[in-house]
Parts: C-alpha cells; sequence; structure tokens
C-alpha cells in the first residue's frame, strides 16, 4: 500500500510540475491569480511568476507531506495529539501507529495534490478566455469535495484511534 501511495503522490507532483512548463507556453504573459466573487479576474501577474510560485507550492507541498508521512515515528509521543494516545504511542504499540500514520499522511498529501492539480487546471482554463472568468461552479464542487475528502480522512483517524486495539 505504501509504495503504491508514494507511487500515486510522486505522479501527481511531476504532473503538476510537467503541466507549470506546458503552461508556460500556453498561458497570456498576465494571468489573472485572484478571482471575485462572480468568477472575474481581479489581479493578474505575470505567468513566469504564477507559475514559480505554483510549482513552488506544489513541490513544498510533496516534500512536507513526505517528509511528515516518513518521519512520523521521530515526532515525541508529547507533541502528538490523538485519541488514546497514551495507548497508541506507547512503546509496544508505536510501530504500528507510525506505520498507520504514514499512510494517513500520503493519502492526506495524495488529497492536497490532487485540490493544487484541479485548481490549477482551473485556473489555466479562466486564463484562456480574453476575459479571465473562473468556472465558479465547478470550483465550488472541488472545494466541497476536498472538503468531504478532509472530513473522512478525520473521521477515519478518530474511527480507528478511538478504542485500543
Amino acid at each position: 500500500m505504501k509504495a503504491i501511495l508514494h507511487t500515486l503522490n510522486a505522479s501527481l507532483f511531476l504532473h503538476i510540475l510537467f503541466q507549470c512548463i506546458k503552461l508556460n507556453t500556453t498561458l497570456p504573459d498576465r494571468v489573472a491569480s485572484h478571482f471575485g466573487s462572480n468568477g472575474i479576474g481581479e489581479a493578474f501577474i505575470t505567468r513566469g511568476a504564477f507559475l514559480l510560485a505554483y510549482a513552488g507550492i506544489a513541490t513544498a507541498t510533496y516534500l512536507f507531506m513526505l517528509l511528515l508521512s516518513r518521519n512520523f515515528k521521530h515526532i515525541h509521543a508529547n507533541f502528538i495529539s490523538m485519541p488514546n494516545g497514551d495507548i497508541w504511542l506507547a512503546p509496544h504499540r508505536r510501530e504500528e501507529t507510525n506505520h498507520i500514520f504514514e499512510i494517513l499522511m500520503l493519502w492526506f498529501s495524495l488529497g492536497l495534490l490532487t485540490l493544487l492539480t484541479a485548481l490549477l487546471n482551473l485556473m489555466a482554463n479562466a486564463n484562456q478566455l480574453s476575459t479571465p472568468r473562473l468556472d465558479t461552479p465547478i470550483m465550488i464542487t472541488v472545494i466541497i469535495i476536498y472538503m468531504a475528502f478532509v472530513a473522512g480522512w478525520t473521521f477515519f483517524i478518530y474511527r480507528r484511534f478511538n478504542r485500543p486495539g
């Protein structure tokens, strides 16, 4: 499972970077980076600055989540708040808990990178129009799906660690 999640995360991360490279030739020189509630672009930056910032955010997200998933075992139990933490973070259970959290962090990373991919595509599509306009219904749908993912992820944590064993 870990290997599959690592592969999916790396693939999605690379997809975002390649998408940024491709968009460097297709986006206009100035792109809308902020959209109002009506979906119309309100703030603009250069294409290069936008793509560099986006690639930077994707890189930081990917690396942070990768490091967090791999280094959870080094975080002292006093800094971790979780249901029944005294039981799950006890020395005889810590290895199992570390494994579960590594998988959970990889899933969360996958959700974040999927969100970043969707947002990049929405921004790119919006900036292809003569008057940049974000597809608000799709944007709202993406946000709702991501919020449902985070709620499900959080529910899984509470359910998994609610009772010992």
